[in-house]
């Protein structure tokens, strides 16, 4: 315990948060036989994984400098990405697409958001405003399918304006 915490310790100097956990995840990977990324459960739901192995990489060095660097590599992703896409192959496609992914969980852990907590809030933000739409053309006595999609997102972009 003693190793794994100095910022506790041994020392007098004063670690932020991200550097006390950069010393533990290293101390802990010193002890341990095998490889870092083992400790992170496969069952996880990817983004959780990714995030972890992401966090756990970042604390033995293995990141980049600065966000700029990351947002680059997004674009990047997204340039082989379109790429794959317009060549038709569709498993080179998908495996770019998860690289976006991968990408973008990095981005977000530079900015300290949880993609997991960020997507499910975005999910919960998108079926409240369908909702609403359906509620909108319940009232009316009309189906959504005979809308057309201006009119769908004019009816969206209302719902959004209201809350």
């Amino acid at each position: 315990m003693i190793y794994r915490h100095p910022h506790v310790f041994k020392s007098d100097k004063k670690y932020t948060a991200k550097e006390a956990k950069a010393i533990w995840e290293h101390e802990k990977g010193k002890k341990k036989e095998g490889k870092l990324l083992d400790g992170i459960p496969k069952t996880l739901p990817e983004l959780h994984r990714s995030y972890r192995m992401q966090q756990k990489a970042a604390a033995m060095g293995f990141d980049w400098d600065n966000v700029d660097e990351v947002w680059k590599k997004v674009d990047e992703e997204f340039g082989e990405f379109k790429e794959a896409q317009a060549s038709g192959d569709k498993d080179h496609t998908k495996e770019e697409f998860g690289d976006i992914l991968f990408a973008l969980v990095n981005l977000a852990r530079f900015y300290d958001i949880h993609p997991g907590e960020a997507l499910k809030a975005s999910n919960e933000k998108f079926y409240r405003r369908f909702a609403k739409v359906e509620e909108h053309y319940k009232k009316e006595k009309r189906s959504m399918k005979e809308d057309t999609l201006e009119e769908l997102d004019r009816v969206w972009e209302d719902v959004k304006s209201r809350e």
